[in-house]
């Protein structure tokens, strides 16, 4: 889990990664060999996957913390709005950000996510959206009877598994 960080610094990491992402693309890549080209699709994605981990931890604020007035509309709807999406897309942000963000528990105390294999490979770069939907598609029709400790050892082999892919 993170710590709480100060406006500012927020920020100062958002304009930094504005900054450095215009920079990127404004840059050619006709010097770079096909070996090269290949490396630096490689941590495109790995960066467009850790993106969202941020994301999952403001949906979830947003969730907890933000009433309807306050975001014009119910959440699908305002995601919808504000980030130019479908409110499908919208609605899977959402669904992805309860099993993938951080959490609290009604104490307040901060819990890992639901799935937290899956949301440590997403964090590390290596688990994208196609896997995060077959993980929890799979999860999905189990019953609630299955013991935790069993749906934890199958979530980190699927995890494992899809890291590796």
């Amino acid at each position: 889990m993170s710590s709480i960080s100060s406006r500012e610094d927020i920020a100062e990491i958002f304009d930094a990664l504005d900054a450095d992402l215009d920079r990127l693309c404004a840059l050619s890549f006709e010097v770079f060999t096909t070996p090269e080209r290949l490396r630096a699709l490689e941590r495109l994605e790995q960066v467009a996957r850790r993106l969202r981990v941020p994301q999952h931890a403001l949906i979830n604020e947003l969730k907890a913390q933000a009433p309807e007035e306050e975001l014009g509309a119910k959440l699908c709807p305002a995601l919808a709005h504000w980030l130019r999406i479908t409110k499908a897309e919208a609605g899977r942000h959402i669904a992805e950000a309860e099993d993938l963000g951080p959490r609290r528990a009604l104490s307040g105390q901060p819990l890992e996510p639901v799935l937290t294999h899956t949301a440590q490979g997403q964090r590390d770069g290596l688990i994208g959206d196609g896997h995060i939907k077959i993980i929890r598609g799979f999860f999905a029709p189990l019953p609630a009877e299955i013991a935790v400790l069993t749906r934890d050892a199958a979530e980190a082999d699927l995890a494992g598994k899809a890291a590796w892919m």
